[in-house]
């Protein structure tokens, strides 16, 4: 149950990443705001965000921003 719930927070904090900062940073502030997550909380949220990037299931998401030399 605690996993359904941790991929749902990282799901929507996906959806209000915008990449203007690294992830680690961005996530680093919600935990800091929302101090109700223990470590194996902030671990298994911080794990469902850094698959979603590591499992290629979205294309790089600023792909528009960067140099069209760059092969994405």
């Amino acid at each position: 149950m605690h996993q359904q719930i941790h991929q749902q927070i990282a799901e929507n904090l996906l959806d209000n990443y915008q990449g203007q900062e690294p992830l680690a940073n961005f996530l680093k502030k919600y935990f800091s705001v929302n101090k109700k997550h223990g470590s194996r909380d902030r671990k298994s949220i911080s794990a469902f965000c850094y698959a979603h990037f590591r499992q290629g299931d979205i294309k790089f998401p600023f792909e528009k921003n960067i140099s069209k030399e760059i092969n994405v």
